[in-house]
């Protein structure tokens, strides 16, 4: 069974913004972690047995470093692991939001 790392990019900075959007879009629940490695606050949603959701800014503040330097103009990034139905999670995101982008697809 393949499995499908995505990265999309927003164009907007307000990380809860972006989070109350996709949560409306999506029909999930984040929920908020802090973590110095993600650069403080970040929301993650876990879907057992289909999908993991992460929502970070791009720049983190405790490294001052970009976690995507080569997408260092979308602040907010959304990272997407899931077994199926990756074309259905685009349509969605990039057809609902108009600050998203799919910047990248790796598949294992």
């Amino acid at each position: 069974m393949k499995t499908y790392f995505d990265l999309y990019g927003f164009k907007q900075s307000d990380l809860e913004l972006v989070r109350a959007e996709l949560e409306m879009v999506l029909e999930l629940k984040f929920v908020a972690h802090d973590s110095l490695y993600r650069g403080g606050l970040y929301y993650r949603c876990d879907r057992p047995h289909s999908e993991s959701f992460q929502l970070v800014g791009n720049f983190n503040h405790i490294e001052q470093e970009y976690a995507e330097e080569q997408f260092a103009d979308y602040p907010t990034l959304l990272y997407v692991e899931q077994a199926s139905s990756p074309k259905v999670t685009e349509e969605t995101i990039v057809n609902n939001m108009s600050s998203a982008k799919l910047l990248r697809r790796e598949i294992l």
